[in-house]
């Protein structure tokens, strides 16, 4: 049992060594890849949704539709993510979708 415990010892010291070597390496390639990242053109990719407002009938309908008119009118004359952000436009991509609430 003896040896069966030393040979068990030596076998858990030396990956160990190796694991953390493979570990500083793939930290090191990691800084590589956002250093080069940094020092290069960047891009900035920004969420967008456009909502739409469904018709409905009768005066909930009416009411409903004019109180959603005046959200939708506020929320697109505020300014925007990127105005926010200070991204500038030649670099922006906008992903999104259109929502009907």
């Amino acid at each position: 049992m003896a040896t069966t415990t030393t040979a068990t010892t030596i076998t858990t010291t030396a990956v160990q060594p190796a694991v953390i070597a493979a570990k500083k390496a793939r930290a090191e390639q990691e800084r590589a890849l956002l250093d080069s990242a940094h020092q290069s053109q960047m891009l900035y990719i920004l969420g967008k949704e456009h909502l739409r407002i469904k018709k409905e009938a009768g005066v909930v309908g009416v009411v409903r539709h004019l109180f959603l008119a005046i959200f939708v009118w506020m929320r697109d004359n505020t300014r925007s993510k990127p105005a926010e952000l200070n991204v500038p436009v030649d670099k922006l991509v906008e992903i999104g979708f259109v929502k009907e609430i």
